[in-house]
């Protein structure tokens, strides 16, 4: 058959987002993990390795083209590295090369969970995350659950440190 086929490719509006729960992680209240979790994070390496190329790198909430949505964000991309972050705000490496932080008699390990939907892209996200801040030196587990299970016993009631969901 020498029929013709033409791929034709659209930007639609998903966005993935990792959302950080304050209320339930210690460490997740540190604002300078936030920002060095965030800071690791290759977007463009990350399209390109869980999504094959097939999505568009964005670091605001906002995917562009939605002029009456735009964001007003005006601060530049740090070129702080992560590791530069948390030594700044008091967590030091361990002998295994993790992050921990002293509080008092204390020592806290830079540990959480990423919940998440169980299904393909979700699972080559969280892996993707899972090895970037295993690299970075924090200790990741992830939980994954079906769609509705997600919603009703993870989201709803807000159970969960880190939060992957699109």
């Amino acid at each position: 058959d020498d029929a013709v086929f033409t791929v034709q490719q659209f930007v639609l509006p998903r966005t993935f987002g990792l959302f950080y729960n304050q209320s339930q992680s210690r460490i997740l209240r540190d604002e300078a993990v936030r920002q060095a979790l965030t800071q690791a994070i290759d977007r463009d390496e990350l399209v390109a390795a869980a999504l094959s190329g097939a999505g568009i790198p964005i670091d605001t909430p906002v995917p562009a083209g939605f002029a009456e949505l735009q964001s007003t964000r005006t601060d530049a991309p740090s070129t702080t590295t992560p590791e530069r972050i948390l030594t700044a705000a008091g967590w030091v490496r361990n002998d295994a090369g993790s992050w921990e932080i002293t509080d008092g008699e204390n020592v806290i390990p830079l540990r959480f969970t990423i919940s998440t939907a169980n299904n393909p892209i979700f699972d080559a996200v969280a892996a993707y995350l899972t090895d970037t801040f295993t690299d970075l030196g924090a200790e990741v587990t992830v939980d994954q659950y079906t769609q509705n299970d997600l919603v009703q016993a993870v989201i709803r009631p807000r159970t969960f440190d880190v939060l992957l969901f699109g």
